[in-house]
């Protein structure tokens, strides 16, 4: 379960994702096409092509969960 606290930060990733991807694609995505460390407690929302499928990449404390 996702519990989110004051101060954390959601990034709502605009534009088709493969849902295809996993930890390692969603993450090369934050890092790369945002510039942004994935791993320092960020929520990422990825949205499927035909928008009825998302997923949410997160690092909890012992590595990343989708």
């Amino acid at each position: 379960m996702l519990r989110l606290e004051e101060g954390d930060r959601v990034w709502l990733i605009l534009g088709r994702t493969d849902m295809r991807k996993s930890i390692n694609g969603l993450s090369d995505i934050a890092a790369n096409q945002l510039g942004l460390d994935a791993m320092n407690g960020q929520f990422f929302v990825f949205c499927g092509r035909r928008r009825d499928t998302m997923k949410i990449l997160y690092w909890d404390k012992k590595g990343f969960a989708i």
